[in-house]
């Protein structure tokens, strides 16, 4: 999971400065912060770390399928019986 629109938010700084600031095509900012991107090049993550001073972690988050459907499953049970 991408959490690039969060940080963006937190720091007050639109996708277009951020592409701006890092070189990164707008439209590949804007699959980032929607979290479409199927490939993240390292040195794009690299300068999206240095230019909002961040580590990785914050940036990107590994979400794994299980942790999704137990989320779902979790999601179904509580919207069906709300005193989950």
């Amino acid at each position: 999971m991408i959490k690039l629109d969060q940080l963006l938010a937190e720091r007050n700084m639109s996708q277009h400065e951020l592409s701006r600031l890092t070189g990164i095509r707008q439209p590949s900012v804007n699959e980032m912060c929607r979290n479409q991107t199927v490939r993240l090049p390292l040195d794009n993550l690299a300068k999206i770390c240095e230019v909002l001073k961040c580590d990785i972690p914050d940036v990107i988050e590994l979400v794994y399928p299980t942790m999704l459907i137990d989320e779902q499953a979790e999601y179904k049970v509580n919207k069906v019986n709300p005193d989950c």
